[in-house]
């Protein structure tokens, strides 16, 4: 079984066996929409289950939490989701006795990243720039500070 499992409202509501809007890796349903499917899929997977999307969902099929922040611009940069399932994959090596909380702090830290290259991009070309630099930029103390977690 995987450990983490990290898609769009789309993806999960299909992985768990329900009927999506989802054409091919474009969710066309909203994050809340998949929250009691991520939840079954975590316990018939036994695995973190993270939604993405405006606002982020992540569940071990007990306990829930959402994550907020972001940009609007996100979804215009080809492949950053990818890049968010490794950033989820690296979290998740380096603390494998809490897979949900890396889960979580890897989700936030996308967020705030996403937050900080907003502020002065003009568009998805200069976001993308700019996101890779406030993804390094981003220390623990920035993220206690401004990760915006609250339970589901």
């Amino acid at each position: 079984n995987p450990t983490v499992i990290r898609g769009n409202a789309s993806e999960i509501i299909a992985l768990a066996g329900g009927e999506s809007r989802g054409q091919g890796v474009d969710s066309r349903d909203p994050v809340e929409h998949a929250e009691d499917s991520a939840r079954r899929l975590a316990r018939r997977q036994q695995a973190v289950v993270a939604v993405t999307g405006a606002v982020d969902f992540v569940t071990d099929g007990e306990k829930a939490v959402r994550i907020a922040g972001g940009s609007a611009l996100m979804p215009q940069v080809t492949a950053l989701g990818c890049s968010l399932t490794c950033l989820v994959g690296a979290f998740a090596a380096t603390a494998p006795e809490d897979i949900f909380g890396a889960t979580v702090a890897a989700l936030a830290t996308f967020a705030v990243a996403g937050e900080d290259a907003a502020l002065g991009a003009a568009g998805p070309g200069s976001f993308s720039w700019r996101f890779l630099d406030a993804l390094a930029a981003i220390d623990a103390e920035t993220l206690d500070a401004r990760a915006r977690i609250s339970p589901a």
